[in-house]
């Protein structure tokens, strides 16, 4: 050992500093999962910094693409609260009804008609200026 400081020119903390480095680096490649040794290249603080400023920048990215989508949202939409609609999903009713019932109008031809007029449908009035209403 001192032949080895002496031809070195190191002193003898150093030397043992660097034993005990060689004998944790022999030790650590030799145990199972011998992985353990990238992932303490890993966590020196210059890894940590490349990880910690690409994870900024996907932030940023991120940050960016949800203000496009917001500005877009607004721009879409109007100002002011959205009404919700207050039943969700099929009527009640819907399930119990026959495919004739569905909702279609009845074809011409499976329909009776005895008059040979028709009605019009209902229109409702519309008020005029003066407050009558109009027809």
């Amino acid at each position: 050992m001192t032949a080895a400081i002496t031809e070195l020119g190191i002193s003898r903390p150093l030397y043992y500093q660097l034993e005990t480095k060689a004998i944790v680096a022999m030790l650590t490649a030799l145990a199972p999962g011998a992985n353990a040794a990238a992932s303490a290249n890993e966590a020196t603080p210059a890894h940590q910094v490349a990880m910690l400023e690409d994870k900024i920048t996907e932030l940023e990215q991120d940050k960016r693409r949800l203000e496009r989508l917001l500005f877009l949202t607004r721009k879409v939409l109007p100002p002011g609260p959205i009404a919700l609609p207050s039943k969700r999903g099929r009527p009640m009713g819907s399930r119990n009804r026959s495919s004739a019932d569905s909702g279609r109008e009845p074809s011409p031809s499976s329909t009776s008609s005895t008059s040979s007029t028709t009605a019009l449908p209902s229109v409702p009035s519309i008020p005029t200026p003066d407050g009558a209403p109009k027809r």
